[in-house]
């Protein structure tokens, strides 16, 4: 895909694009899901690589021992309970 779509230059991937439409096109590289792409999105910002018009659609993709944690403080509602 890098070297068809974007002549080798990976940066393609998300240069002049939105977070929400960087984050559409990387499910599209093998082995990427939504979370993966969420996380890859997220990284490129706080490593400071990309910088994206829409910073607030980013979501943030807990592990699973946060969310247990956020589930025994009762910050949120146990799998199933909702």
């Amino acid at each position: 895909m890098v070297c068809g779509e974007f002549r080798g230059d990976a940066t393609l991937l998300w240069k002049g694009k939105t977070a929400v439409e960087t984050m559409c096109k990387f499910p599209e590289v093998d082995s990427v899901g939504s979370g993966t792409a969420a996380m890859l999105v997220n990284l490129l910002v706080e490593l400071g690589i990309a910088r994206f018009s829409d910073p607030h659609n980013i979501p943030v993709k807990p592990d699973g021992h946060v969310s247990r944690v956020m589930m025994r403080l009762g910050l949120v509602p146990l799998w199933g309970t909702a």
